[in-house]
């Protein structure tokens, strides 16, 4: 990870913090848009076990139930500054199926991965999905996701090496 401007590296000290302050950002966000959310995943996990961070996460996860989940993108989308909303339908080259809000003062280089430009320290938004409490209509809704997760992964693959899926490969 490093700096955009200066092209130093970061420690993991200074990401953590980076990242802290971008979860207070998107907290003050949600408080003041009366926008519920919670910490998932390795976020949760740190926050309750290890009183902050997992040591080696690098990254923030939360989720947030539908109706609060688009209104977070509205804003987030329409706020100017440091932040950048990255969401599937809104850049060309981002390949994953949720939004993530990333810090533009920063840049990761990871191979063949994140060739965004500006692409940097991130937090991950993620959609709660209700589950439906009857056993048969829980399954096609199991299912459902599982077919819509593995599109999603087939998509992100770069096209050149993609043969027949979504057309042909690229010479």
């Amino acid at each position: 990870m490093k700096k955009q401007k200066t092209g130093e590296p970061i420690t993991s000290s200074e990401q953590k913090a980076l990242l802290l302050d971008m979860l207070k950002y998107v907290d003050g966000i949600c408080r003041k848009n009366h926008i519920n959310y919670s910490l998932v995943g390795g976020s949760l996990i740190g926050a309750i076990r290890h009183q902050g961070f997992i040591p080696w996460d690098d990254d923030i996860d939360i989720i947030l139930m539908h109706d609060d989940y688009l209104k977070l993108q509205w804003v987030l989308s329409n706020e100017k500054g440091r932040y950048l909303l990255l969401t599937p339908t809104g850049f060309k080259k981002y390949r994953y199926p949720f939004p993530k809000l990333i810090d533009t003062k920063t840049m990761i280089k990871e191979k063949g991965r994140r060739d965004i430009e500006n692409y940097g320290v991130f937090l991950d938004i993620f959609e709660y999905h209700y589950v439906p409490n009857n056993k048969t209509l829980a399954r096609i809704h199991y299912v459902n996701q599982i077919c819509i997760k593995k599109f999603f992964a087939l998509a992100s693959l770069d096209p050149r090496k993609s043969k027949g899926f979504l057309g042909t490969a690229a010479s």
